[in-house]
């Protein structure tokens, strides 16, 4: 599922670009939960938000309100469906997608001289977390999100 971020700033958004922005991050993942938690007895909800919900963005914040929105949902669930169902986020920060794709080899190394890291991240590094959450080694975690972000953002 690809993600709605357009870099735009506040004045400049349109009311249509914000419901869209909300419908796609937001209103779709409550309507999986919607569709899916009825019929889950056990299992692993695992949503996919940004740290620009944690920090917010000075040219996004369509996309900031509804990944920070979308933390809301998760802890909200995780209280409601325990101890069965554990609910969890991962907070992305720079990861080699098609949006970074796009960026100038400039904007990249000056994207990676801000990360502690000192490097993008790759999908693997996001897999690796997900792979975690969905599995038995953490069934004592709910209602968390965790920030793969290369330290670019220590919450």
């Amino acid at each position: 599922m690809q993600e709605i971020y357009k870099i735009k700033k506040f004045d400049n958004l349109s009311e249509e670009e914000w419901d869209e922005t909300i419908k796609f991050n937001l209103k779709s993942s409550f309507n999986m939960c919607k569709c899916c938690l009825p019929y889950m007895k056990k299992g692993k909800i695992i949503f996919i938000s940004s740290q620009l919900a944690l920090r917010g963005s000075s040219h996004g914040a369509h996309y900031a309100a509804s990944k920070s929105a979308l933390l809301g949902l998760m802890r909200s669930l995780a209280i409601e469906f325990a101890p069965d169902i554990n609910v969890n986020a991962i907070a992305l920060g720079i990861i080699d997608t098609d949006i970074i794709a796009s960026y100038s080899e400039e904007e990249k190394r000056h994207r990676v001289n801000e990360i502690p890291l000192k490097r993008i991240g790759l999908p693997e590094d996001v897999a690796n977390v997900y792979l975690f959450l969905a599995s038995n080694l953490s069934d004592y975690i709910t209602g968390e999100t965790i920030n793969v972000n290369g330290g670019l953002y220590i919450a």
